[in-house]
C-alpha cells in the first residue's frame, strides 16, 4: 500500500492512506464481490436468455464498485469480518444495477459504461433477431429492461438471504431487509419521482434546499444504506454504544451527496468516451441539477 506521512507536529508524523492505497483496497473488494456474482448457482433460474442476459449486462461490464466497498470497509471499522458481509455487499451491487436498468428507461439513455443501455441493447436485438419494427423493437427492449431491473431486486433479497450460510443471526438479516424495503427503497422512488416533477416545474418554483434534497435521495441514500448495514453486520448485534452505524451512514450520505454534484457537473462537461454514457441529456431531458438551477436563476 501507498502510505504517505504528514506532519502533526515538530518531530512527529502521522501515516496517511494514500490514493493508491484506496485504489487497491477498491480494487480486492470489487473482485470479490463480482466473483461472489458471477458464480451465484441460483442464477440457473434466470430464464428465458434475454432475461438471464440482460440480468448480467451491466454486471459483466462492472461498475465502481463504490457502495460494496462501503459496506466492507464499514463492517471492518467496527470490527467486524469483511467476508461475513460479502453477500450484504453482492446484494447492494445488485440493488444500484437495477436502479441504473429502470433509470435508463425513464432518462431514455441509451448508453451506459460505455456501451448500450439494457433497453437499447433489446431493441436492437428485436429488429435483428425478430425483425420487429421501429415502434415494436423499442417496446420489446423496455419490457426486457422492466422485467430485468424487477427480478434483480429480487436477487437482492436472495443476496441478502445468503448472509444466513456466513453465521449473521437471523433477526439482524431481517432487520437489514427491513430497512432496505421499507426505507431505502421509497427513499430512492420519492427521489426518482421529485426528479421527474421538478422537470415539470418552472425553475423559479423551486429552491435549492428541494434539489438537494431531491439528488440526496437518488443517490446518496444507497451510500448512507451500505454504511449502515455492513456496521450493524460488523457489530454482530453488540450494542452500538458509540453509534458507529449511524456515524458511518452520515458520513456516507454527505459523500453521496457530493458524488452526486460532481456527477451532474461531469453530465455537463465531462467527455463522453471516458464517462461511458451520454453528456448533455440532463439538459434534454430538463432536469433540474443544482447546477441547472444556478444557472436558471
Amino acid at each position: 500500500m501507498d502510505i504517505e506521512t504528514a506532519e502533526i507536529g515538530e518531530g512527529e508524523t502521522a501515516p496517511q492512506v494514500g490514493w493508491a492505497a484506496f485504489e487497491d483496497a477498491l480494487r480486492e473488494r470489487r473482485r470479490l464481490v463480482y466473483d461472489y456474482l458471477d458464480t451465484w448457482p441460483g442464477a440457473s433460474e434466470f430464464k428465458p436468455d434475454d432475461i438471464h442476459d440482460a440480468i448480467f449486462s451491466y454486471i459483466k461490464q462492472r461498475g465502481k464498485g463504490l457502495r460494496p466497498l462501503l459496506l466492507l470497509l464499514s463492517c471492518a471499522a467496527v470490527g467486524g469480518d469483511e467476508d461475513q458481509a460479502l453477500p450484504a455487499a453482492a446484494a447492494v451491487e445488485v440493488f444500484q444495477t437495477w436502479t441504473l436498468v429502470h433509470d435508463d428507461i425513464i432518462d431514455r439513455d441509451d448508453l451506459r459504461r460505455g456501451a448500450p443501455t439494457v433497453h437499447a441493447q433489446y431493441k436492437c436485438r428485436a429488429l435483428e433477431a425478430y425483425g420487429l419494427g421501429e415502434g415494436e423493437a423499442a417496446h420489446y427492449g423496455r419490457t426486457v429492461a422492466i422485467l430485468t431491473g424487477d427480478l434483480q431486486q429480487s436477487w437482492v433479497y436472495a443476496l441478502m438471504c445468503d448472509l444466513t450460510g456466513r453465521g449473521v443471526a437471523a433477526d439482524l438479516i431481517l432487520e437489514l431487509i427491513r430497512r432496505m424495503s421499507s426505507w431505502l427503497t421509497p427513499q430512492l422512488m420519492e427521489g426518482e419521482m421529485l426528479d421527474a416533477q421538478f422537470s415539470l416545474v418552472p425553475p423559479d418554483a423551486l429552491t435549492e434546499e428541494q434539489v438537494l434534497t431531491m439528488l440526496s435521495k437518488k443517490t446518496a441514500a444507497l451510500l448512507e444504506y451500505a454504511a449502515w448495514c455492513g456496521a450493524k453486520i460488523g457489530l454482530r448485534g453488540r450494542a452500538d454504544e458509540q453509534g458507529y452505524a449511524d456515524k458511518l451512514s452520515r458520513f456516507a450520505y454527505l459523500c453521496g451527496t457530493a458524488f452526486q454534484l460532481h456527477d451532474d457537473l461531469l453530465g455537463l462537461t465531462g467527455d463522453e468516451s471516458a464517462l461511458g454514457k451520454p453528456v448533455g441529456s440532463d439538459i434534454r431531458e430538463g432536469k433540474r441539477t443544482l447546477i441547472m438551477h444556478k444557472a436558471l436563476a
